[in-house]
């Protein structure tokens, strides 16, 4: 698997790691005992985020933006697991 279908594979696979992980899956839900931007600016996940994704490294602001997505898609999660996969497919595929 690479190019589109890897990215939405990749985070459909890791919403469902996230919210499957009990503790993961609080921390993430609870409102932020210090400044959340930790998430959104963390190198580290954005490094995670492009290599899990085959993006490499030119593509900094992409993997800023697919960990946006992801921690989106958990904080306000989708009811019907079709929809949140044409979610990803259509809007997140179409950048790929």
């Amino acid at each position: 698997m690479q190019g589109k279908q890897l990215v939405i594979e990749s985070i459909l696979a890791g919403v469902q790691a996230i919210r499957s992980d009990r503790t993961l899956a609080e921390f993430v839900k609870s409102p932020p005992a210090f400044d959340d931007t930790y998430f959104t600016h963390s190198e580290m996940l954005n490094r995670l985020a492009a290599s899990l994704m085959d993006l490499g490294e030119e593509h900094d602001l992409g993997a800023e933006w697919l960990t946006r997505v992801v921690l989106s898609m958990i904080t306000w999660p989708v009811d019907d697991p079709t929809t949140e996969r044409e979610l990803i497919e259509r809007y997140v595929g179409a950048a790929f």
